[in-house]
C-alpha cells in the first residue's frame, strides 16, 4: 500500500507544485489510514517527503525550471536523468520508514486520537 501511495505522490508532484500536491494528497491519505485502521503518520510522513522529491520535470519546482532554462537542458534529458533519484528516493522511503519510523515514532498501532477526530468530523 505504501509503495502505491508514494508512487502516486511522486508522479503527481512532477506536474504540480510540491505544496499543492501535499495539500491534495494528505487529507485523502489521512482518511484512508483511518479507514484501514493504521496510524495516519505511517503513510502521511512518507507522502509529505515524496512530495518534495521532484527530479524529472521542469515544471515540478522553480529550481528545476531555472536549471532547465539556464543550462539549456531539454525536458527529455531531465526526465531520463531524474528517473534514478526518483526511484532511489522511493525505495529509500519504502525500506526505511516502516523500520526506523516505527522504531523511533512508535507508529505500529492505531492511535485513539485518530478515531476521535474522525468521529467528531462526522457529527
Amino acid at each position: 500500500m505504501m509503495a502505491i501511495v508514494l508512487f502516486f505522490a511522486s508522479s503527481l508532484t512532477e506536474f504540480t507544485a510540491n505544496v499543492g500536491t501535499a495539500n491534495i494528497i494528505l487529507p485523502v491519505v489521512a482518511h484512508m489510514c483511518v479507514a484501514m485502521r493504521i496510524h495516519p503518520l505511517y503513510l502521511m510522513m512518507p507522502v509529505t517527503l515524496m512530495c518534495s522529491y521532484a527530479f524529472r520535470m521542469p515544471a515540478a519546482t522553480p529550481p528545476n525550471a531555472i536549471v532547465t532554462i539556464a543550462g539549456r537542458i531539454e525536458t527529455r534529458v531531465l526526465l531520463a536523468v531524474g528517473c534514478f533519484p526518483s526511484i532511489y528516493s522511493l525505495i529509500v522511503q519504502i525500506i526505511l520508514f516502516p523500520t526506523w519510523g516505527t522504531f523511533i515514532l512508535g507508529i505500529d498501532e492505531f492511535p485513539a486520537w485518530a478515531e476521535q477526530n474522525h468521529i467528531e468530523r462526522k457529527a
